[in-house]
């Protein structure tokens, strides 16, 4: 499977400040700004990007939309160990730590509100039905369980 599909890359990428993919039939490098194809390559770069991480003046909210569609996307990924879903990210929690506070529980963040609570446990899978896990991961009303 190419290696944008596992989880545990997802992090890498977010967090770098440039990335050089090497494709089957090209270099891709992304970085702040965009994405470019390196070389003769017959294909263009495509693909819906999460942007680099960076650290900015965006409010709780824009902030806190943004945290939701990173999980959307992460959650998408294979995963080899499901129980390290929470510690793999733990770079990325760290990251919004700075604007959304530091009240984060098992992929939720609080920002001092009971509603910003309840609203973040209106979640569904993308993949179907859930199944409990072997291997205690996360509280069964997180994202992450």
């Amino acid at each position: 499977k190419p290696i944008n599909r596992r989880a545990w890359t997802f992090q890498e990428q977010a967090l770098a400040q440039r990335v050089l993919f090497y494709a089957s039939h090209t270099l891709q490098w992304r970085y702040k700004s965009g994405t470019k194809n390196l070389g003769n390559s017959l294909y263009e770069a495509s693909g819906t990007s999460l942007g680099i991480l960076t650290k900015e003046e965006n409010g709780k909210l824009e902030e806190m939309r943004r945290w939701h569609t990173i999980i959307n996307i992460y959650s998408m990924r294979d995963m080899s160990l499901p129980e390290d879903k929470l510690p793999a990210i733990a770079g990325l929690t760290e990251r919004f730590s700075d604007v959304l506070g530091p009240e984060y529980y098992a992929g939720i963040w609080s920002n001092g509100s009971f509603n910003a609570v309840l609203n973040q446990l209106c979640w569904r899978s993308a993949r179907g039905t859930c199944t409990r896990p072997n291997r205690y991961r996360a509280p069964s009303w997180s994202w992450a369980s």
